[in-house]
């Protein structure tokens, strides 16, 4: 049996920056990653959408723009 993983529920990054979006969500056990939508430094989506149930260590992906 592996490691069992907290359910989190994923909370709202839209709006901030990257680099803050990743700090916050790695602060509660995520991984993310960054999906360049346009030259920007903001996050506008995520994947799964906030509010959603995740698990620890899930990957988040940031959509930027």
């Amino acid at each position: 049996i592996g490691p069992e993983f907290e359910e989190l529920r994923l909370p709202d990054v839209r709006d901030m920056t990257v680099a803050d979006a990743r700090a916050k969500l790695e602060g509660i056990g995520l991984r993310t990653r960054v999906e360049q939508s346009c030259a920007g430094d903001l996050v506008i989506e995520t994947e799964p959408v906030s509010g959603s149930t995740v698990q620890e260590n899930d990957v988040i992906a940031l959509f930027v723009c």
